[in-house]
């Protein structure tokens, strides 16, 4: 008797357990839909007026409407694979690996910001930078800000293919 009782708190545990991956799988899927990215990448990058000499030597590069001097985007197979490689060292070794958020770089940091009760190092893979440097700027960067950075980077790698990804980051 005291063998069925254990077996079926174990069922109830375990079906408890099922039940919470579950919806922890269906959250993980579903959420990044709530969730827009910034209008910034849906859009053409503006682009600044230049001014070349008879030869094609640069004069002059007029600012855009926003501010900046912006070149011609240069497409993912015109990029350096030098570039591409110490871009992917420096600052997302597993970009090709993960899908818009590095839960091992968060571990990590979680654990050195914790130990030094400050925070000392960040987790922001290459697609969540890029979704905040497209974004309005924030007063604050506070935990809920983070947390739709993430969403927004789901969100971005079910759209966009890596190569597209990190084209835009390198553009910006």
């Amino acid at each position: 008797m005291i063998k069925v009782a254990g077996l079926t708190r174990f069922k109830r545990i375990a079906v408890i357990g099922g039940a919470g991956l579950l919806l922890l799988a269906l959250i993980w899927w579903a959420l990044p839909w709530c969730v827009f990215y910034p209008d910034a990448l849906s859009r053409p990058q503006l682009i600044s007026v230049s001014f070349t000499a008879r030869d094609g030597a640069p004069l002059r590069q007029l600012l855009t409407s926003e501010g900046q001097r912006v070149s011609l985007p240069v497409e993912f197979k015109a990029l350096p694979r030098s570039l591409i490689d110490a871009t992917l060292a420096a600052e997302d070794k597993r970009f090709f690996s993960h899908a818009g958020i590095d839960w091992l770089a968060v571990g990590r940091a979680a654990w050195d910001n914790a130990g030094s009760r400050r925070v000392v190092s960040g987790a922001s893979t290459i697609t969540q930078q890029l979704v905040k440097i497209s974004a309005p700027r924030e007063s604050r960067r506070t935990l809920g800000v983070k947390v739709r950075e993430a969403l927004q980077a789901r969100r971005l790698e079910r759209e966009w293919s890596k190569e597209q990804i990190l084209a835009a980051y390198l553009n910006r």
